[in-house]
């Protein structure tokens, strides 16, 4: 989220409330000020989650994230990956 982290949401929509409408409008394609959109974010993480796949196609695997990379959506549904808490 880069310059939105750590701010809240009422304090995003005061400042800049276009900028907060068109996050809730189009998710997937909404790019942080000076930061990323999602999409990036699946582009960036699709390829390294399919080789899990590729290579571990009988077994279960163990995904674990920090604090940080499990705030941005992981598209583990697209993959067949579930989350368990």
């Amino acid at each position: 989220m880069d310059a939105w982290e750590g701010r809240t949401l009422s304090a995003l929509n005061d400042e800049a409330p276009q900028q907060t409408a068109l996050l809730f409008d189009d998710p997937a394609s909404f790019e942080y000020p000076d930061g990323k959109s999602f999409a990036d974010f699946t582009v960036r993480t699709k390829w390294p989650l399919d080789q899990l796949l590729l290579t571990r196609p009988h077994g279960e695997i163990a995904l674990v994230a920090t604090a940080a990379s499990a705030d941005q959506s992981l598209p583990l549904d697209e993959i067949g990956m579930r989350i368990i808490d």
